[in-house]
């Protein structure tokens, strides 16, 4: 039977490739994928050295370990959700003035050619 510390190694790695292989089939950009990475070593860091996260959350005050853990990992969480909103929202933004625009052109254009309406 695995114990936990080489559990969570094993599916840090497990982890870690599944990023590289998007990154290579070109499914995700490899800026983004810098993040990923991080947040996999991370948490195969802190499985691997569980003391560790006993550490930091002793020094933070933290009475439970593991609620520091799962703090900080919905925070990312919570993080990543937000950036994501805020690019779609530009996105979004952009699509808009992208549609006037062909709006605006297609008038035009069927100003300047009137026997080319559908």
């Amino acid at each position: 039977m695995l114990g936990y510390n080489l559990t969570s190694g094993i599916l840090a790695v497990i982890v870690v490739g599944v990023i590289f292989w998007l990154i290579r089939k070109d499914h995700l950009h490899p800026k983004k994928a810098l993040g990923w990475v991080t947040i996999a070593c991370a948490i195969g860091v802190i499985g691997i050295f569980p003391r560790l996260s006993d550490w930091i959350a002793s020094k933070l005050g933290v009475g439970y370990p593991p609620t520091l853990v799962l703090v900080i990992s919905i925070i990312l969480i919570f993080l990543k959700l937000l950036r994501l909103d805020a690019a779609r929202s530009q996105e979004d933004k952009k699509i808009a003035i992208l549609t006037q625009r062909l709006v605006v052109l297609e008038k035009r254009f069927e100003n300047v050619n009137p026997k080319n309406k559908d």
